[in-house]
């Protein structure tokens, strides 16, 4: 069982390290297929990788990254285990610690991607924004998730949903979550749906193309506000 103290721990270092309303924001990453049979995702930050361009703004630099690659390659949800719910910091710091060897592939790749993105132990995270693309067989349409007390990603969620009234948003539970765009300062998961898995539907890959789009010029509006302000 994990002390009450080191719980409590965890939580304010995340509070401590969140983007706030007047940050600005230097580094923001777009991840696919953290499940490898989501195609939206996995298309996307491949167009990306192809094509930076889209992606790129004036104010911050933006990189995609390609999440659970084995997996992807199998087409598969993931290879051993959900890789969605690897990202809890005491599993990534006891991971860490431990023989490359004795890790399965999608522990081993949370640990690389901590370090690339993160690490989510730091006050200080390389990234200050994670995007993580998904895909659902359930008919969420275009749905935002992020933690409840991250009010940059509701700001980046109001904005969204300004841009498309049909946008929804819903909060991950309280505490340490297990999901990949905790390593960073902020976050969220996209979640679009109906789709599919191993399907790829253009209406709804256009569409979260989209949104990426929306966000990422809001982004870009918000740091020349900030900077202004200063």
């Amino acid at each position: 069982m994990v002390a009450a103290n080191t719980i409590t721990g965890n939580m304010n270092i995340a509070r401590l390290r969140r983007t706030n309303p007047f940050s600005v924001l230097k580094n923001v990453a777009i991840t696919g297929g953290t499940h490898g049979n989501e195609l939206s995702g996995i298309y996307m930050v491949q167009n990306f990788l192809r094509n930076p361009t889209l992606i790129k703004r004036s104010s911050f630099e933006a990189c995609a990254v390609a999440s659970n690659v084995e997996a992807t390659k199998l087409e598969r949800r993931y290879v051993d285990v959900d890789m969605n719910r690897c990202f809890l910091l005491e599993d990534l710091e006891k991971w860490k610690k431990s023989d490359e060897e004795s890790l399965n592939v999608e522990q081993a790749r949370a640990v690389i991607l901590d370090e690339l993105l993160g690490p989510k132990a730091s006050q200080s995270p390389s990234t200050d924004f994670i995007f993580d693309l998904h895909n659902s067989t359930a008919n969420t349409g275009r749905l935002l998730c992020f933690h409840e007390d991250d009010d940059f990603a509701f700001e980046v969620a109001a904005y969204l949903k300004s841009c498309d009234p049909q946008i929804t948003a819903v909060h991950w539970p309280s505490g340490d979550v297990p999901f990949l765009p905790t390593v960073a300062r902020s976050g969220m998961t996209v979640e679009v749906g109906p789709v599919a898995h191993s399907t790829l539907k253009t209406a709804i890959y256009n569409k979260t193309k989209d949104l990426i789009s929306n966000a990422l010029d809001y982004i870009d509006l918000h740091n020349d506000y900030v900077e202004k302000r200063r």
